[in-house]
């Protein structure tokens, strides 16, 4: 006897066919967490349509206080009286002028209207809280020496930061590991998806934003460069790295004048209007002008480690003066005997002579051109110009680092190149890493290319007999090691370079 059919109407309908996901979940048909009233998924990774974060159903137990239902009757109440006081014919459609005289702020689409960016995101951020000030603090003491941040420290800790450049700098804290967020649920990857997302947006709206914003774009965009670069991400890092330099020079940071406008052609070009206003006092134009370098020394960073062409074109015309901490800094000019020229002036010199150096060697393979010949007594006079790195001075060590590289990649193979090798080490035996508050990853690419001098070297027949070779590479490596605890590409640089070694030993053996 078969059981009679059951009333399927009867039954409750399962929990499993109620809708607990989100609106924007469901249409992008991604997991949600069900978090109200906006999930995890809407927080970190917004649609594109900027739709807020709905639910279609009210979950079991919800209940509506009566405060709330009075209000919303009194709210329909309200409306209704609006309406017939106007004296319009509610059953017609009127339309409106589509072309405002005025420029209306940006609209995102919705589904089925347009919506406002919310205000919030065009408006200066309140003072951060406690929580996240320990972060900045630690940013700040870590990075404001650095030639890579420009900006004033006293206009961040007051609270006038963009959304972009304060979550970037909320990840740089999460990646020095030095507090924990104040989200516990957000991890280096979610910091690191906010401040693109936050990113994006101020680059969107920097034509509703006051002109600093501008280079807090900037700095935004080179902190985030620099990230990737320690995690060694070359198509991220060299999308924000052009991103920085197309900001830079459209902002007119390449002529950066003293007290003027810049000269304008005639007959003038459509798109021509610089984005920032001429520089008021010494510092507007120390910012200004520290923006721009710090562009041209990530620019030649990322050129120096992937050996990809430079995005600044060698060209350009460039009438932004050296950086200085006087009120009158110096106009880019060889180096000349005698001149007191700032370390950061140096670093930025330095960073440009390899640059130039890797291009050159990248076009021109033959030796002891007229072009070679020039190239190398450049570099050798810049060499013999700079004074010993002090212990604990990072940007002292890079600077050496990167005009010895320079000479490394400008002979390929044979006593110069260990010669230069040969001043990398004496500077890093002389260096308190252990006193250092950053890693520069750059140095990993560049100690990389140094072993890689003793490396060759070693593999010849004469190499057995010669102790101080392998002394030297132990050095290096050392160095690598020391370094590589602050940082992820130097950590990769030094296990590449140890694996370099252990095939060499192998087939020496042999």
């Amino acid at each position: 006897m078969s059981d009679p059919p059951s009333d399927s109407s009867s039954r409750p309908r399962p929990s499993s066919y109620l809708h607990k996901a989100c609106m924007n979940c469901r249409r992008r048909k991604i997991r949600c967490d069900g978090d109200r009233p906006v999930c995890r998924q809407c927080r970190l990774r917004p649609p594109r349509s900027l739709v807020p974060c709905k639910y279609s159903h009210t979950p079991p137990g919800s209940t509506v206080s009566p405060q709330f239902e009075d209000m919303v009757e009194e709210m329909q109440h309200r409306i209704a009286q609006l309406e017939a006081s106007s004296g319009a014919d509610l059953s017609r459609v009127f339309l409106s002028d589509p072309y405002p005289p005025e420029p209306l702020p940006l609209l995102s689409r919705n589904n089925d209207e347009y919506s406002l960016i919310e205000s919030s995101h065009m408006e200066v951020p309140p003072s951060p809280p406690d929580a996240t000030r320990e972060l900045l603090d630690g940013f700040l003491h870590r990075f404001s020496p650095s030639h890579l941040f420009f900006l004033d420290v006293s206009d961040i800790l007051l609270g006038s930061v963009s959304p972009g450049l304060l979550h970037t700098m909320y990840l740089w804290a999460s990646r020095l590991s030095l507090k924990s967020t104040s989200d516990p649920g957000l991890s280096e990857a979610d910091l690191l998806t906010l401040a693109i997302d936050h990113l994006a947006r101020d680059v969107a709206t920097l034509q509703f934003q006051p002109p600093q914003r501008i280079l807090h774009a900037l700095q935004a965009e080179v902190l985030l460069s620099l990230h990737y670069l320690d995690d060694g991400c070359v198509l991220e890092g060299r999308y924000h790295c052009a991103a920085a330099t197309s900001l830079a020079f459209t902002a007119r940071l390449h002529q950066v004048q003293r007290g003027s406008a810049p000269h304008t052609p005639h007959p003038p070009f459509v798109l021509s209007d610089a984005a920032l206003p001429v520089p008021q006092d010494f510092f507007q134009r120390k910012e200004q002008i520290d923006a721009f370098w710090s562009i041209v020394i990530l620019n030649n960073y990322w050129v120096a480690a992937s050996s990809l062409p430079s995005s600044i074109p060698c060209d350009t015309s460039i009438g932004t003066p050296w950086p200085s901490d006087h009120s009158t800094p110096s106009t880019p000019q060889v180096l000349n005997e005698g001149v007191d020229v700032h370390p950061t002036t140096l670093l930025i010199q330095a960073s440009i002579l390899l640059e130039r150096t890797i291009s050159f060697a990248a076009h021109n393979p033959v030796l002891h051109s007229p072009e070679f010949r020039t190239l190398d007594q450049r570099l050798e006079f810049f060499r013999a110009r700079l004074a010993p790195a002090p212990p604990t001075d990072t940007r002292a060590l890079v600077t050496h680092a990167l005009v010895n590289v320079a000479l490394i990649r400008l002979h390929g193979y044979g006593p110069n190149c260990l010669s230069a090798a040969g001043c990398v080490v004496a500077q890093l035996q002389n260096t308190h890493f252990s006193d250092w508050d950053r890693v520069d990853p750059i140095l990993g690419p560049l100690l990389s290319a140094v072993a890689d001098v003793y490396i060759a070297h070693l593999t010849l027949p004469t190499a057995d007999s010669n102790t101080t070779l392998s002394a030297d590479l132990n050095t290096v490596l050392s160095s690598l090691s020391a370094l590589a605890r602050g940082s992820a590409l130097v950590q990769k640089c030094l296990v590449d370079s140890q694996q370099r070694y252990q095939m060499m030993l192998a087939a020496r053996s042999v």
